[in-house]
């Protein structure tokens, strides 16, 4: 049987290891955003003049530091966005590919949809 100031020691220690990772990984700077004058653009361009990403190049952006997702036939850049999402690293999961249907889930309110534009890199073509 194992003392319960061994487990409470135990527990302890996981806990603080946990922290120690978590507040690392924060620290680790991510790239530079783009300017959001250069968003900006893109996000109102008229759909002929948006960038054009292929879906083998949308599939090298996909670590933690570099988050392209498409959505909708969009491709969005969300590398900046990434430590601010209430979800956490849920945006890893479909890292550069196809995160549609993730995205049209219940977790997200309607005004997402408005929020992404910030972070729109062009349309995915094939």
């Amino acid at each position: 049987m194992v003392a319960p100031a061994l487990v409470a020691a135990a527990t302890l220690l996981a806990v603080l290891l946990a922290a120690a990772y978590l507040s690392r990984r924060r620290r680790a700077a991510p790239p530079p955003p783009p300017p959001p004058a250069a968003r900006a653009a893109t996000a109102t361009a008229p759909a002929g003049a948006r960038r054009k990403v292929t879906a083998a190049e949308l599939a090298t952006h996909h670590t933690e530091h570099d988050v392209w997702l498409a959505i909708d036939g969009k491709v969005y850049d969300f590398s900046s966005y990434i430590d601010l999402h209430p979800g956490g690293l849920a945006l890893l999961n479909n890292a550069g590919g196809d995160a549609t249907a993730g995205f049209h889930g219940e977790q997200h309110p309607l005004r997402v949809n408005d929020l992404i534009l910030d972070y729109l890199v062009g349309d995915l073509v094939p």
